[in-house]
């Protein structure tokens, strides 16, 4: 597997200690384990707004105006005064149609980055958020919903490609996480309800380059949302990731993911959202096939 550069200003911000392992939010230790089979959901509870928690984490509720272009991050860490925190639009840290927000109350506390994206028909959005990591700790998480009206078809195969972004807890020199890219591909089998994909082309946008993802098979549910694992190509479990499908005949799809450790490294969270439209529909990927 590609090695990163793990270590090297990893808790920078105010109070940190770049010799010691950040565990995500209160404590939890990093995921893992070794793949098997097709894959298959990975069970365990959602939080409030329907998110599985192993995907939200810290995450509580994110709200999204794309028209005003309006972030709102509530969350259980330490990001902000307010409960419901709205963030900062940040133009220079958009990354490949996601759109960046951030905030720091002071340069002692953290310096939380946020991506979100909807899709063109604006019927899902994802986003993902964390900090750069403080005090041996980081917090962060993904979150994604439905916008529109949703039908799921019944029968057929769908392909679905388009960008990927993330956050990852490297520190980029001000507080903050790095932020990852790539490209999603998902294939869906509505006939049986099940869901696979990767993600390739994966890099931070320092352009360290990092392993493909392999979202593994796992199954569709009658609400058209999913849960299933990810692994590295040599089948090493590393993560989960999740979603749900929006739009007239499932025209757009998102969700996010979480990974951990990255590079062998059990000290790097990386949290990663997806917002892809059907191959076939308007505004489809130019690598559709």
């Amino acid at each position: 597997m590609t090695s990163v550069l793990l270590m090297a200003g990893l808790l920078t911000a105010c109070g940190g200690s770049g010799s010691n392992i950040i565990a995500d939010g209160f404590g939890g230790a990093g995921g893992g384990g070794t793949g098997s089979g097709t894959g298959g959901t990975s069970g365990g509870t959602t939080n409030a707004e329907g998110i599985p928690t192993v995907l939200a984490k810290n995450v509580e509720k994110i709200t999204y105006d794309s028209t005003a272009q309006t972030l709102k991050v509530t969350l259980s860490g330490l990001d902000a005064s307010d409960k419901e925190a709205t963030y900062n639009r940040n133009a220079a840290l958009d990354l490949n149609g996601y759109l960046a927000y951030d905030i720091q109350e002071s340069s002692a506390q953290r310096r939380f980055v946020a991506l979100v994206k909807e899709s063109a028909r604006g019927t899902v959005m994802a986003s993902v958020v964390a900090d750069g990591g403080q005090f041996n700790r980081y917090f962060g998480g993904g979150y994604y919903s439905r916008i529109d009206a949703y039908t799921i078809p019944t029968s057929g195969l769908a392909t679905y490609i388009g960008s990927y972004a993330g956050v990852i807890t490297l520190n980029d020199g001000s507080g903050g996480p790095q932020r990852t890219q790539g490209t999603v591909t998902l294939n869906a089998d509505f006939t049986n309800s099940l869901v696979n994909g990767a993600v390739t082309n994966r890099s931070t946008t320092g352009g360290q380059a990092l392993d493909t993802l392999v979202l593994t098979a796992t199954s569709i549910d009658e609400t058209g949302t999913f849960l299933g694992k990810v692994e590295f190509e040599d089948l090493t479990g590393v993560g989960d990731y999740g979603g749900l499908f929006g739009g007239t005949d499932a025209s757009d799809v998102a969700g996010v993911l979480v990974v951990n450790p990255i590079g062998g490294d059990g000290t790097v969270w990386e949290h990663g959202a997806f917002v892809l439209p059907r191959c076939g529909t308007a505004g489809d990927a130019a690598t559709c096939p």
